[in-house]
């Protein structure tokens, strides 16, 4: 949870995100995808797996996107059936209904690490060479970011 994150106002969302809470609180996770009432996905360390979390129903599903939705200070209905967010501590949402989604409501939420990678991290991996993790760094410094 982010520093500034006031503590109060998480606990009582996170009240509200029903069968979602234990994976929104499980920092191992990476994203958690929810395609419908009997299919929520999570992703953990590059794997995505169906979870045994289950909704009631699709009308379980879009309440539950309409309070996440909501607690952000955003809507979502026939008339703006997508929307894309930032929960409090940073997740970024996304999420789709009728008439848009046609088989249900559909929401992923990408949640990011509390220690996010560094150049390091990345060189280490293979994703970045020190000469580009240099490059960037340059840039980043120079404020060439655009």
């Amino acid at each position: 949870m982010p520093r500034d994150l006031d503590e109060a106002l998480w606990r009582d969302f996170l009240r509200t995100v029903g069968p979602l809470r234990p994976l929104i609180e499980d920092d191992t996770l990476s994203e958690i995808m929810v395609n419908g009432p009997d299919m929520v996905y999570v992703e953990s360390g590059g794997k995505i797996v169906l979870t045994d979390i289950r909704f009631e129903d699709m009308e379980e599903v879009l309440a539950t996107i309409k309070i996440i939705v909501e607690a952000v200070g955003r809507q979502i209905d026939e008339e703006s059936p997508m929307c894309d967010a930032r929960l409090l501590d940073g997740s970024r949402v996304n999420a789709v209904i009728s008439p848009v989604a046609l088989d249900g409501p559909f929401l992923t939420i990408r949640k990011f690490s509390k220690d996010p990678y560094q150049a390091t991290d990345l060189i280490s991996f293979g994703t970045l060479t020190v000469e580009s993790a240099a490059f960037l760094s340059t840039c980043v410094l120079a404020k060439l970011t655009y």
